[in-house]
């Protein structure tokens, strides 16, 4: 998996378990390459991408000449190495397919990216973003998450010119987000009577400093 690796993650509670865990290996990396002994020897600064998805494998250990390794392979290991690559285009560090997302408790937050299509497979696959832990959540990722649901919820609906609208307000709190930047520019061609009504929107007022 050139610099990546594979990690399985079985049982009942296997889906809050494997979040958790991609969440602390952001938290641990954040803090070595913020820790002094790092910074003193002047090495790079980095971060880690993660995915999260579930479905059937095949496991056991494969090899042979005495070369023997225990590891999964399947559909489901394609998808999930797909998914984290989708990862670059978004700006995002943690990201779930439904799969897990229905089968979390309500312990993180987290904003839908929508169906994506991915490479080698004809099927789109519905992608979140985790963006935190519930109790760790500050102002700032409750309102982002806020306003990328409104938008879904709005394209769910069929209101694209509304929520093509409300991704130019969101655009407008967070301009560097390219998660909101990808879905107004879905919807862009989908809105074809985007000025020819008036349209309100509920101001959120919003200082970055919080």
């Amino acid at each position: 998996m050139g610099g990546g690796f594979l990690a399985i993650w079985p049982g009942s509670t296997a889906c809050d378990k494997a979040v958790n865990a991609a969440l602390d290996i952001h938290y641990l990396v954040d803090e070595l390459c913020t820790c002094s002994a790092w910074t003193a020897l002047d090495l790079p600064v980095f971060e880690c991408q993660v995915a999260v998805h579930r479905g059937n494998v095949m496991q056991g250990s494969y090899g042979g000449a005495g070369r023997y390794s225990f590891t999964v392979i399947g559909d489901p290991v394609n998808t999930c190495t797909r998914v984290m690559a989708l990862n670059d285009h978004y700006g995002t560090r943690t990201l779930i397919s439904d799969s897990i997302r229905f089968g979390l408790t309500a312990m993180f937050l987290i904003r839908p990216l929508g169906q994506i299509p991915v490479r080698g497979r004809l099927a789109v696959v519905s992608v979140s973003e985790v963006i935190c832990r519930q109790h760790e959540a500050h102002r700032h990722s409750r309102v982002l998450s806020a306003l990328t649901n409104t938008i879904h919820d709005l394209i769910g609906s069929g209101a694209v010119t509304d929520a093509y609208r409300m991704s130019e307000h969101a655009i407008g709190i967070f301009p560097g987000d390219r998660v909101v930047q990808a879905l107004r520019k879905a919807v862009r061609n989908d809105a074809p009577d985007l000025y020819s009504r008036p349209w309100e929107v509920t101001q959120i007022k919003w200082s970055r400093d919080n």
